[in-house]
């Protein structure tokens, strides 16, 4: 009985420590960085296009 109070405790403790990392965790950087945007050209929204493409597994 003791010996599960004691992994108890020291599971609440890590679980103590986790949180303690986790709320100094830097933040984020913002989605828009005001000094780093991209120069006036550039297109609104991106696009992909595969032609004649194919794939296969590794021999």
């Amino acid at each position: 009985m003791g010996i599960r109070y004691t992994s108890m405790l020291e599971l609440a403790f890590i679980s103590i420590e986790r949180a303690r990392k986790f709320s100094t965790l830097p933040s984020e950087s913002p989605e828009v960085i005001q000094d780093r945007r991209p120069a006036e050209e550039w297109p609104e929204k991106g696009m992909v296009e595969f032609k004649n493409y194919s794939t296969r597994y590794r021999e």
